[in-house]
């Protein structure tokens, strides 16, 4: 069996999948509040049921694995290899690869770059290093599919000599972008319509980023150095004027950690509204502000999608994750922006949309949803690895 495992500071998400083709998802789960004393949850399910539920001390990822490969033990579900999410690889890992000393040093080195997410990743790839002593571990980069990128996609219009330092356009959600490429592709071939083979990925969630890709390549993505360029996200504030930001640490006498914290938590849907960084609750909402957020929110998409539209021949737009799988008005009103370009939603699909499938009306290009499936992508990668 190939377990995945998608390690944050504080929790676990995992899922196992049976090495095959296509391959099967078997079980899933996650452990939350990890470190947080009593307050540790764990869950999992299989075939939809929950199989197991436990509130303890977990006080590491270490203890919170051993819980998990216990359970997994328990269901006689033998774990052959592991697959990690690493969310940075930087520029010397841009594609999944197997895990040996060397590798793991390197993404050790790349802990500036993802001071957050990196160290939780390691932490995943250490516990299973020691409790899965003969299991094989692949890492995949969330990075790694935006190697692709040419310069004049990830190059910054700041002095070259800081540019050669390695202060460029990484990109973010790779594995996602690239899952959907590949599905896309699937759809298209089975639907026997000359549609385009480029797509636009819009991947809308708490974090958002769109990736523009031309032959299963990405040649353009939105999120920059770090997570915070790029769309209006739940509480990241996307593209902003760098003068403006200088400007606020003037007049306001803030510091760069207080700033860090504005922009980053304290900014996008939530900063607007006041009220919510979740799309739901925003649209529940009679609040004057919070229908001033999902405006600001579908116009600065619609006009990337549309910068994004002359790097492609005609292409596919996909809606994926929480709020591009799930906000029916979201889509509307992105797409609404969009007519002249050649974008038309049909109603009812768009309100009742398949689990993977068409939105758009005859004659439109085509506009999809998708649903996204990270830790599939990563199994899948194992599965060619291993």
């Amino acid at each position: 069996m190939i377990l995945v495992l998608n390690c944050g500071s504080s929790s676990i998400k995992f899922k196992v999948f049976k090495p095959v083709e296509p391959l099967q998802e078997v079980i899933s789960g996650k452990v939350q509040e990890i470190g947080e004393g009593e307050n540790s949850e764990l869950s999992i399910q299989k075939n939809g049921e929950v199989i197991a539920e436990k509130q303890q001390n977990y006080p590491n990822h270490k203890s919170a694995l051993l819980e998990i490969l216990t359970i997994l033990q328990q269901e006689n579900l033998q774990i052959q290899a592991v697959g990690h999410r690493v969310v940075h690889g930087g520029q010397k890992l841009t594609k999944p690869v197997l895990l040996d000393k060397e590798r793991i040093a390197t993404i050790e080195s790349l802990i500036p770059l993802a001071p957050l997410h990196n160290p939780a990743n390691l932490a995943g790839i250490y516990a299973t290093q020691e409790l899965l002593p003969k299991a094989k571990q692949v890492a995949v980069f969330d990075t790694g599919f935006h190697s692709t990128l040419p310069p004049e996609a990830y190059t910054y219009a700041i002095d070259f000599t800081l540019t050669e330092k390695g202060y460029r356009r990484f990109g973010f959600h790779g594995i996602s972008h690239e899952f959907i490429s590949l599905t896309y592709k699937k759809i298209r071939e089975q639907s026997q319509k000359n549609f385009s083979k480029d797509v636009i990925s819009c991947h809308l969630g708490n974090g958002a980023s769109l990736c523009a890709i031309a032959n299963g390549k990405s040649i353009a993505t939105t999120m920059g150095y770090t997570p915070l360029e790029g769309l209006v996200m739940g509480t990241r504030c996307g593209d902003i004027d760098a003068g403006l930001v200088l400007a606020i640490m003037r007049n306001e006498n803030i510091d760069i950690d207080t700033m860090d914290k504005l922009l980053n938590k304290k900014s996008g849907l939530l900063g607007i509204s006041g009220l919510d960084n979740d799309m739901r609750a925003l649209q529940e909402s009679n609040c004057e502000r919070a229908k001033l957020a999902i405006e600001i929110f579908c116009r600065r998409l619609a006009e990337k999608i549309a910068s994004y539209f002359i790097l492609l021949e005609k292409p596919a737009l996909v809606f994926t994750a929480g709020i591009g799988e799930n906000s029916a008005l979201v889509r509307e009103k992105t797409i609404h922006y969009l007519k002249n370009l050649g974008y038309f939603l049909d109603k009812q699909k768009n309100e009742n949309p398949p689990e993977n499938g068409f939105l758009h009306q005859a004659g439109s290009l085509p506009v999809l949803r998708i649903r996204t499936n990270e830790e599939k992508q990563i199994a899948y990668w194992v599965y060619r690895l291993c």
